[in-house]
Formats: structure tokens, C-alpha cells, sequence
């Protein structure tokens, strides 16, 4: 019996808002020769039902249900199950561009690639917008992408501070069952995280796949990397990478990015409601950080670590917070009342103009010559 080409992986846990609108981006893929592989994780909601209605269409679709055991347990089981030559992961709440498969497999394929890297976009209130994470593709010029491999070597600052999700990739098997500790870790928020950095550092060869193909949906509020008691989980990330870079090699090459990527992670999840436990695990991670390289630490990041070392306890640090905050609020503020003030009067020009022109108009309405001319424009218009 012969197996698909891909996998299909999705991962299923109270998404009946969306999951309709997954499925279907899934199944009309113009690369059909795919298994999806569905995963319903205890959802409580109506997912199940919408799982099984959509399996009864189409028989690539095979729905498994077990109790809630989170995301990377999910991701793990699905790889078991999975048989295609090729495994891509899907967020339930998310979606793809139709021809995404096909060109990937295409490129990964033509490349004999270990992975392929595609480009992605963010969705919030109906619309659609880029922020610039994934520019790998702008670093090589005038290349054909469908005869183009690359290792970590060539993005060796993707590796810590580039886009960490699977679902922007995908990985050829044989790569990944090659590795056994090559899975997601339990029981721990952004697992994308250290799978991300394993899989980029092992992988022989990458390909690149320059295509907006994903659609991250940002205003799912259920999404775990919505809720702020998952952000200290970022400590358990960071000793695991120190852990795996040091065991295989690779601490010494990265020692610099490290530090800069402890602090744009623990900034970046330092967030309110803050908490005496964050404040005091921040504040032991980052004691020996400096020198490190800002290059890679985002402005807000940044300027929220100079505040954070300035200050001695989580109440001084939380005062500076929520004054620089109202500040930069009110600052805000003002730049908006004064767009409005300038809109207000361009506004009133405007109206004085159209004022004007309608006298204008009038006049020549009510012009001898208008009157007198008037026979041959309705001659005119006759003949027209």
C-alpha cells in the first residue's frame, strides 16, 4: 500500500471558531496526495463534531481523540502516526494560501532539502500585515530557490532570533525520526521554541521558499501564547537551550547571540501582570548577560532591560514601568490630538473650497452665455 507524499498535522483543542475555516485550506490544497492527520486534545467545544462531519467528506482525513495532554504532546503523536515522506504542522486556528503544499514540496523536493522555509503573515481584525522576521530570502540576490540549500552557518542569527514556529516549515521524515530527541517538550508553553533551534542546527541542508503561504491568526484569545501565567516558562527554554548548545557543541559559536537572546526572550515575556517570581528569576539570568550584542535585542526589549537593571526590587521596577508607560501614553495622546487638529482645519479648507466652487459653478450657471449656448448642447447631446 503505498503512503502519502505528506502528512498533514493538526492539532485540535477548542477551536470551533475557527476550525471550519482550517480544514478547508487543508482539503483543497492543489497537492492533494496528503494525509491529515487530526488530533482533537480533550476540546470541549464543538470541535469534535465539526472533526467528524469533515471526515465523513473526506477520506484523507483521520481524526484521533485523546484527553488534554497540550500542544507538543499532540505535535509528538502526530509525527507517530504520521506516514508521508514529508510532515507539516498546521495551528488549528490558522490557514493557508491553497497552493502552500505544492510549491513546498515542490522546492523541498527539487532540493532535497531536510526542510523548507516559507514566509508568513499576521492576521488581526480582518486584516492582513508583515512584520519583518523572515527576510532570509533578501540575503541571497538573483537565486533560483528551487536549486538553493542552505545550513545554520549561512543564518546563524535565525537560529536564535528568527521565526521559531513549525508551521511555516516543512520537514522532510527521514530528518526528523533520524534524531530521538528531535520532538517538542511537554508540559511547556512556546515549545516551538527549542524544536526550533534543534531542528535549524541539525538539519544539512534548508531550503528557502520566498511566498507569503501562512496566515497566523493574532486575535485568537484562547491561544496559550495569550496568556501571561504561561510567560514564565520562558526560563525552563532558556536552560534547555544553554543545556543542548553546550552538549552538542555549539555554546562557544553562539555565546554572544545567547546572551542577546536571554534578554530579548525575558523581556519580551516580562510582562504585566508582573510577578515577584519573574522579577527574581530575571534578575538571576541576567546577572553576568553584559556584554552582549544589541543588534538583535528589539528597541522595546532593550529599553525595557535598561529600566529593569536600573531598579533593585519588582515594586521600583513596576513604578518606572507604569510611569514610562503613562508617559509614553500621553505622549501618544498628544500626537493624536494634534493629527486631529490638523485634519480639523485641512478639513475646514476643504469645505471652503467646495464652498467657493459652488459659487463658481452657480455663477456660470447663471451666466448669459450658458443661456444663450444652451440649444447647442442639447443639439449636441441628440446627435451623441
Amino acid at each position: 500500500m503505498s503512503h502519502p507524499k505528506i502528512s498533514v498535522i493538526v492539532p485540535v483543542y477548542n477551536v470551533e471558531e475557527f476550525l471550519e475555516n482550517c480544514l478547508d485550506c487543508v482539503c483543497n490544497q492543489t497537492f492533494e496526495d496528503i494525509e491529515i492527520i487530526c488530533i482533537n486534545d480533550g476540546s470541549t467545544d464543538s470541535s469534535p463534531d465539526i472533526l467528524q462531519s469533515y471526515a465523513k467528506k473526506d477520506s484523507r482525513i483521520r481524526v484521533y481523540n485523546q484527553e488534554n495532554k497540550g500542544l507538543g504532546f499532540v505535535r509528538n503523536i502526530g509525527m507517530e502516526y504520521a506516514s508521508g515522506d514529508y510532515i507539516y504542522f498546521i495551528d488549528s486556528d490558522d490557514y493557508l494560501a491553497l497552493n502552500t503544499l505544492e510549491l513546498a514540496y515542490d522546492n523541498i523536493t527539487s532540493n532535497d532539502a531536510d526542510m523548507v522555509i516559507f514566509k508568513y503573515k499576521f492576521c488581526r481584525d480582518g486584516g492582513e500585515f508583515i512584520l519583518g522576521r523572515f527576510d532570509i530570502d533578501k540575503q541571497f540576490p538573483d537565486v533560483d530557490f528551487n536549486n538553493f540549500t542552505i545550513s545554520y552557518k549561512s543564518i546563524k542569527n535565525h537560529v536564535l532570533f528568527g521565526s521559531s514556529p513549525p508551521w511555516h516549515k516543512l520537514f522532510k521524515r527521514d530528518f526528523l525520526n533520524k534524531y530521538d530527541d528531535l520532538v517538542f517538550p511537554l508540559n511547556i508553553a512556546y515549545e516551538d521554541l527549542f524544536f526550533h533551534v534543534k531542528s535549524i542546527l541539525r538539519a544539512s541542508s534548508i531550503s528557502i521558499l520566498p511566498e507569503y503561504l501562512y496566515y497566523y491568526k493574532e486575535d485568537n484569545p484562547s491561544s496559550i501564547t495569550n496568556d501571561p501565567k504561561n510567560h514564565i516558562d520562558i526560563f525552563r527554554h532558556i536552560n534547555m537551550i544553554r543545556e543542548f548548545l553546550e552538549k552538542e557543541g555549539f555554546m562557544e559559536e553562539f555565546k554572544t547571540d545567547f546572551k542577546a537572546f536571554k534578554v530579548n526572550q525575558i523581556m519580551y515575556h516580562f510582562v504585566p501582570p508582573f510577578t515577584e517570581e519573574f522579577y527574581v528569576k530575571a534578575k538571576e539570568e541576567l546577572v553576568d548577560v553584559e556584554p552582549f550584542d544589541r543588534t538583535f535585542v528589539d528597541g522595546i526589549n532593550y529599553d525595557k532591560y535598561l529600566l529593569f537593571k536600573s531598579t533593585d526590587s519588582l515594586i521600583e521596577f513596576s513604578n518606572a514601568y507604569y510611569i514610562k508607560e503613562i508617559n509614553r501614553l500621553d505622549y501618544k495622546v498628544k500626537s493624536l490630538n494634534n493629527e486631529k487638529n490638523r485634519l480639523n482645519k485641512e478639513s475646514k479648507k476643504l469645505n471652503a473650497n467646495i464652498k467657493d466652487l459652488k459659487k463658481e459653478k452657480q455663477s456660470l450657471l447663471n451666466s448669459k452665455s450658458f443661456k444663450i449656448t444652451k440649444p447647442l448642447r442639447s443639439l449636441a447631446n441628440f446627435f451623441r
